[in-house]
């Protein structure tokens, strides 16, 4: 387990855009593994933001993004917004339930926006449309709520 903190690569000059991008190749030649952490300073260097702006929270979304298809996760939880750390593979599951319960969490949404949406107000292209969103949100969901029962009740 690495958990202190390594020098991180500085940002060349020229930065080949996207930023996030460019940084996530550079940490991964400078060997970045689980349990390290990178302070928040390091990415404001990157991304020439400020930690507040959303773009710099954008870059980092993106930089977390490109780290999942590694098998990666960045969080920043717990820290404030001051440093972020490449968790642990055992910790992956945790992340992956917590995508899962989002995602049923805004098909439910959808379903009840559709549900509540007032039809009449609808042209008849609008309307069928809008059926079929619906009916494929609803299928989503249900099929989601199955195997989630099915998953819990085997454990």
């Amino acid at each position: 387990m690495s958990t202190q903190l390594k020098e991180w690569p500085e940002p060349p000059e020229l930065l080949t855009l996207p930023a996030w991008r460019a940084c996530v190749e550079e940490f991964l030649k400078a060997g970045l593994t689980y349990g390290d952490e990178i302070e928040a300073e390091v990415f404001e260097k990157w991304f020439k933001k400020d930690r507040t702006q959303l773009q710099f929270q954008m870059a980092v979304a993106e930089f977390r993004a490109e780290l999942e298809r590694k098998g990666m996760y960045l969080s920043g939880r717990g820290y404030k917004g001051a440093k972020y750390v490449i968790l642990q593979p055992r910790e992956n599951a945790q992340v992956m339930e917590n995508y899962g319960f989002r995602a049923r969490k805004c098909l439910g949404r959808a379903v009840v926006l559709g549900t509540n949406t007032q039809l009449e107000l609808l042209s008849q292209e609008e309307r069928a449309r809008h059926d079929k969103v619906q009916e494929i949100a609803s299928r989503r969901l249900l099929l989601m709520s199955r195997k989630t029962a099915a998953i819990e009740w085997k454990d």
